[in-house]
């Protein structure tokens, strides 16, 4: 557009002289032009500014979409990156979360299995406690019920015992009775076979019967006077037989002169006496206890006289309390642990060869008696009297002797 104004410039130019008239005209249009130029030009420039905003727009927009491409691909990349190691830290705690969840779950299983042991185990030991108290319950009310059974037996069998007992001692005064009428006034029995038939009977009753019957037994053959005879050899009613545990002593009720029971010539050989008493009796015509066992004996308030204990009879533990002595001798026969304790008298007794080691003679009265060749070891002789006394070669190893009254004894070959 630029070209054509110059041209029109130039043949202005030349044409001036001839157009003058046309000047102002010219001027006009010229104006006119540079008017309608201006803005032209101004468009023109407008236009291209635009253009060039347009192509700087459309290259920024370009450059743009490019940058943004770019800019997706590097954020697909990150994102495709990133997604990676979301995936592979979702992997990596997926499996720290498995594996915890397992480590859990064992864990938790594990607690799960002791709960339930520990359960099992209060139970079992609760069932095996419950079935131990029943039991026990059982047990109890079974041992309970055995001893009551037991008990009842034990009372039926000894009720029966008592009936067979009673029955055997009513049967054996009943077989004396008719034995007592062959008794002569000397207290004979006439015939030898009844003799014989009534120690027979004797000795089976006195083996069959408990203490308290054969107590009866003996009395009611001291009663028959068949104590009181002097029998020959071992023609005694009370010959070998069993007497332990029985009553010499008085019955109730029964009296006599001095309150003693008086037996004479009481013959009681090979016969088992232990822990027979012979509690205020009196022994008159040397009674024979030959081979006879009298160990635990009580001879409290006996009264003896003229006695003889010998021929290997046995005394171990025989008790002397309140018994009153007059020249008993007791030869070659055991007699340890023998209390002597608190009796009456004891006046010329003579005790030879006769043991009585532990023997108790403290608060005794003993006087003009003799203890020859025995053994007193720890006897205890303390308070007692013994005066007038001999003691002739004694073993006193320990013996207690304090307090006691020794007037006028003699002690020849003791060892203390």
């Amino acid at each position: 557009m630029e070209q054509p104004i110059d041209t029109n410039v130039q043949s202005s130019t030349e044409r001036g002289g001839r157009e003058s008239s046309n000047c102002l005209k010219t001027e006009y249009y010229l104006k006119v032009i540079s008017n309608l130029t201006t803005p032209l030009i101004i468009g023109g420039f407008t236009i291209i500014a635009s253009i060039q905003r347009q192509n700087v727009a459309q290259s920024h927009r370009q450059k743009d979409v490019l940058v943004r491409a770019e800019r997706r691909v590097n954020d697909t990349e990150e994102a495709q990156i990133q997604r990676e190691q979301d995936r592979e830290i979702a992997r990596l705690l997926h499996r720290e979360l498995t594996r915890f969840q397992l480590d859990d779950g064992k864990q938790t299983a594990y607690l799960q299995r002791e709960l339930d042991l520990q359960i099992a185990t209060n139970k079992l030991k609760q069932e095996c406690e419950l079935a131990e108290k029943q039991r026990s319950l059982y047990r109890a009310q079974r041992a309970h019920e055995i001893e009551i059974a037991q008990q009842n037996s034990l009372s039926n069998l000894k009720l029966e015992d008592e009936r067979w007992k009673g029955t055997i001692l009513v049967k054996y005064q009943r077989d004396l009775a008719k034995q007592l009428l062959f008794v002569d006034t000397n207290g004979n029995i006439s015939h030898f076979i009844h003799m014989v038939i009534l120690q027979m009977r004797t000795r089976s009753a006195l083996r069959l019967l408990d203490p308290k019957r054969r107590t009866i037994v003996v009395h009611t053959l001291h009663q028959g006077g068949l104590l009181d005879v002097p029998w020959i050899k071992q023609q005694s009613p009370l010959f070998r037989v069993n007497c332990s545990g029985v009553d010499f002593g008085p019955s109730a009720g029964y009296t006599t002169s001095r309150f003693l029971l008086s037996y004479t010539n009481l013959d009681i050989e090979q016969a088992d006496l232990q822990y027979a008493t012979f509690h205020s009796v009196q022994l008159v015509n040397s009674p024979t206890f030959a081979f006879s066992n009298l160990e635990y004996t009580d001879w409290s308030y006996a009264e003896l006289e003229f006695i003889e204990f010998s021929g290997k009879l046995t005394m171990n533990y025989a008790i002397f309390t309140k018994s009153n002595f007059e020249h008993v001798t007791f030869k070659k026969i055991p007699m340890n642990g023998v209390s002597f304790q608190n009796n009456v008298n004891c006046n010329e007794c003579i005790s030879t060869e006769t043991p009585l080691l532990h023997a108790l003679f403290d608060h005794a009265d003993i006087y003009k008696s003799k203890f020859i060749h025995l053994s007193m070891a720890d006897a205890n002789m303390s308070k007692g009297i013994f005066i007038g006394m001999r003691f002739e070669h004694l073993n006193l190893d320990r013996a207690d002797f304090s307090g006691a009254n020794l007037m006028g004894a003699v002690f020849r070959n003791v060892s203390w």
